[in-house]
């Protein structure tokens, strides 16, 4: 690891003086044809289907879009402020001659003060903003496949959920035979009547965990949460082969795509002073360890998830070999089916572990490719 990072102090600091910004706003309104449309607007959510819907309909990434004006300079921007101060400055003085509107006036004053500081402070023109409205779609982006990959985790809490309570409501039944019988005492009975409603509630609650977060994705990618809508299954889980990974290479994409360091790189183009100068360069180089850490961290996650789907599944597999052992034995009349149940359960809830696992792995490499396109963690 020692060598990589001593070969991306080299790297960085070719790409800090090669990275190259584009002023090409097409990428906001692009071209679909009749039938992509038609596609994003059906009641299937396919999951290759989400940054489309996010940056057509998602509310907040519509709204940057709207509001972000193409070609704008950092003097522009700064005249903008300028002119804001002006307005309040005009308003403020004939507010302060009224001894009732004084302290509104006072207040507009001290506005406009502030109006006036962010126009000399200003950094920002069209392509800074333009940056900042990009990292914030790819976040959100990141947030909507992430939340996918949570509507079908908490899905099978739900099912696990499930067979909890019927498992509990087998073990009541046989509780139930047992007090018959004079096997069980009534205290003991109203004990398991107590751990069924406690499965019964957490059942409940799991339910409503998967249908809240259902709700949210829709609102998120502009449906209507109310309609039919289904979900693509996830068919990728296979596909993820961390042994691909290269971990070099990767560092240097997040940090030549990183959308941060394009803003503090331009912000030191627009600086005005050495002091704002030095500032811009002292973020964008101490955004390079980040970028580095980050990466190695959510690389790090990725391992260490894989290993935990390996015991995972040897777990499950454990399981699987000891129920067609006690399969037998009940057919052998050597098992009670009340055991035979339990072991059944235990299975399937083991089934369920292994496959909310492997979502998780899902959702780290989710975050490790984002972070690779633009939106590592920086200063």
């Amino acid at each position: 690891m020692g060598i990589i990072k001593n070969k991306l102090i080299i790297l960085f600091i070719i790409i800090f003086s090669t990275i190259s910004f584009a002023n090409d706003s097409s990428f906001i309104h692009p071209y679909r044809t009749t039938e992509e449309w038609e596609k994003l607007n059906d009641d299937y959510i396919e999951f290759n289907e989400i940054e489309d819907l996010v940056h057509e309909y998602n509310p907040i990434v519509k709204n940057n879009w709207n509001k972000y004006e193409y070609g704008k300079t950092n003097d522009d921007i700064s005249q903008n402020y300028y002119d804001s101060a002006d307005s309040l400055f005009s308003m403020a003085q004939s507010l302060i001659q009224n001894d009732t509107t004084k302290a509104q006036g006072t207040m507009m004053e001290a506005q406009a003060y502030g109006m006036q500081m962010s126009a000399e402070n200003n950094l920002n023109d069209s392509e800074i903003n333009r940056y900042t409205y990009e990292k914030a779609e790819k976040e959100k982006v990141l947030f909507v496949k992430q939340t996918y990959v949570n509507y079908l985790y908490q899905y099978l809490d739900y099912e696990i959920a499930k067979e909890k309570t019927k498992d509990g409501k087998n073990s009541l039944e046989s509780a139930n035979r047992s007090f018959n019988f004079g096997a069980l005492t009534k205290v003991e009975l109203l004990s398991k009547e107590k751990e069924l409603l406690l499965l019964e509630s957490a059942e409940l609650s799991a339910k409503n965990n998967y249908e809240n977060t259902r709700k949210t994705l829709l609102i998120e990618l502009g449906k209507d949460p109310s309609k039919d809508i289904q979900f693509e299954p996830l068919k990728f889980i296979e596909d993820i082969d961390i042994l691909t990974i290269n971990l070099e290479n990767d560092i240097l994409l997040a940090t030549n795509n990183n959308f941060q360091l394009k803003i503090y790189y331009k912000k030191k183009i627009n600086a005005t002073t050495t002091e704002l100068v030095k500032e811009q360069e002292n973020n964008y180089n101490a955004s390079l360890q980040y970028i580095y850490n980050d990466i190695i961290s959510k690389y790090n996650t990725i391992i260490n998830q894989q290993k935990i789907i390996n015991a995972k599944f040897s777990e499950y597999n454990s399981l699987l070999l000891s129920f067609q052992k006690e399969q037998k034995e009940y057919y052998d009349g050597r098992l009670s089916l009340r055991n035979l149940e339990k072991s059944l359960s235990n299975l399937n809830i083991s089934l369920f572990e292994y496959m909310k696992s492997k979502y998780t792995l899902i959702d780290n490499y989710l975050s490790y490719q984002a972070a690779i396109q633009g939106i590592a963690a920086t200063v």
